[in-house]
């Protein structure tokens, strides 16, 4: 892999919105993981349907 000697810089204001786009796709796909993942089991303990061992 090759490596730029010299780092690109992004005005704030730019670097700015592309980071809160990023940020808010990234928010997105977690919870969306998180809902189809774990989103039975939470479902069920929010409305106290949880099983007692």
């Amino acid at each position: 892999m090759r490596y730029l000697l010299y780092p690109i810089y992004i005005p704030y204001q730019t670097q700015h919105r592309l980071l809160v786009k990023v940020q808010g796709l990234l928010e997105q796909a977690f919870f969306h993981f998180g809902r189809k993942s774990l989103g039975t089991s939470h479902e069920q303990k929010r409305l106290g349907l949880h099983r007692i061992s």
